[in-house]
């Protein structure tokens, strides 16, 4: 509480936008981090916009950010924000289809996250269109 109302508080973040390879035990550490942190969220908040850029370490650990378009699991406003916010590269099949976000779409953009960390590049690449029907009818390519 800050005073009578609500607030977040959060650290202050010193970002790096630096890509650089993971070793094995990094990754498995974000991807736990991540993890954690989506599992601690899962029956209160939905991020909808996970993806690497949202990812900081912060205090030696992987922590979640930008809460931009994330809305409480029960919102019922939930399916508006899609095409013009949400990184179509990480987005899950229901939200191609314009259906209400759950806490499975973020894992969905997780497991993206974990192939793109673990393969060294995305699943699927292309336009809007494309990643759409990819997303939505395409097996995972190696």
């Amino acid at each position: 509480m800050c005073g009578h109302k609500p607030c977040v508080i959060r650290h202050r973040a010193i970002v790096s936008s630096s890509r650089r390879t993971l070793g094995l035990a990094e990754t498995i550490g974000v991807l736990l981090d991540v993890a954690g942190a989506l599992e601690a969220l899962s029956d209160k908040v939905v991020h909808r916009d996970l993806k690497p850029e949202n990812v900081l370490l912060l205090a030696g650990a992987w922590s979640v950010a930008d809460f931009g378009i994330a809305r409480y699991v029960d919102a019922v406003t939930a399916t508006t924000t899609f095409k013009g916010w949400q990184t179509h590269e990480y987005a899950a099949p229901e939200r191609w289809r314009v259906e209400t976000a759950t806490p499975a779409t973020d894992v969905y953009s997780l497991g993206v996250m974990a192939y793109e960390l673990i393969v060294g590049r995305r699943p699927f690449d292309g336009d809007q269109a494309a990643l759409q029907d990819a997303h939505l009818h395409q097996a995972l390519r190696c």
